[in-house]
């Protein structure tokens, strides 16, 4: 336990007596060794992995990112990926076919572009998550993980 506290501090990671005691814990319910308070290599290997994640998961989620939120997001880029593709089989088709629909798709093409170039000023907006703010929450929650009171 001191050593994993030594080795952790080393690292960079000024853990608490609580935050070593669930780590230790959290490891050994999978664990083959029978010390309690003693890490193998495996232990070891695990105990790290465990507080790469804690610190991860932690980031994320005061980064207010999570998995229902990745998945909506994901589901709501794959709608807009498949109405940009029908759009396209439906503009191609109206290209080789002559008549009247053809006649409405090829003014509703230049229409949209027009309308898309209109509301964009050609300056990118700045993003929610900048690198600046990732790196902050990452050290805040580093700071938080490491705190000695909790």
């Amino acid at each position: 336990k001191e050593e994993f506290a030594i080795l952790a501090r080393r690292l960079g990671n000024e853990l608490s007596d609580h935050r070593i005691k669930e780590i230790i814990t959290e490891v050994k319910k999978s664990s083959q060794s029978k010390e309690i308070n003693e890490l193998d290599m495996n232990d070891f290997e695990k105990a790290i992995g465990y507080l790469a994640k804690k610190n991860a998961s932690m980031s994320l989620e005061a980064l207010g990112i999570n998995l229902s939120t990745l998945i909506a997001t994901l589901l709501l880029l794959l709608i807009l990926l498949l109405i940009l593709f029908i759009f396209i089989f439906v503009g191609i088709s109206a290209y080789a076919v002559g008549g009247s629909f053809g006649a409405v798709i090829n003014s509703v093409i230049p229409a949209a572009a027009g309308v898309g170039l209109g509301k964009s000023d050609g300056v990118d907006a700045e993003e929610t998550l900048d690198s600046d703010t990732v790196k902050d929450t990452v050290e805040q929650t580093n700071r938080v993980i490491t705190s000695k009171h909790i």
